[in-house]
């Protein structure tokens, strides 16, 4: 099944590889199942609000807070959630606060996003460096 989403990014939104988004240090399945699928979820879910079922609100936050719930047990074949995956991870935790009106977990995404934007210039650190660019921590650097 997760093939079917690479195919669906590529066809209907123009996307010719799955390299082009910033969750490359796991491979696109897992990034469609831990970051894509579930953060367009969290998204619609809140959006829809009291207007979904008791069901429909249910699968969301099934869907959400496994995403988020990665934090905690990790993803498999990536060492660490860094840079970009932890911001995206995070607003997903963020709409599932929202949505549940869990004030301690709005808290802790919250935390996970300022602690993540802050300058990082280590050799090989992963994150925003003092001159705006982004490192990687496989030494590839891109600038923004």
């Amino acid at each position: 099944m997760p093939m079917l989403y690479a195919r669906f990014l590529e066809h209907k939104l123009g996307i010719q590889r799955m390299s082009h988004f910033p969750f490359s240090e796991f491979n696109a399945n897992e990034a469609c199942k831990v970051i894509l699928i579930p953060g367009w979820v969290g998204q619609v879910c809140l959006l829809l609000g009291d207007s979904l079922s008791q069901a429909e609100s249910t699968g969301c936050q099934r869907m959400t807070s496994r995403a988020y719930g990665t934090f905690q047990t990790g993803i498999n074949g990536v060492s660490a959630i860094t840079g970009a995956n932890t911001l995206d991870i995070a607003s997903i935790g963020i709409d599932l606060g929202l949505s549940t009106r869990n004030v301690a977990l709005l808290t802790e995404a919250y935390g996970r996003v300022h602690q993540e934007l802050t300058v990082k210039d280590g050799i090989k650190a992963d994150g925003i460096r003092a001159d705006g660019s982004f490192g990687r921590s496989f030494t590839y650097l891109e600038r923004k």
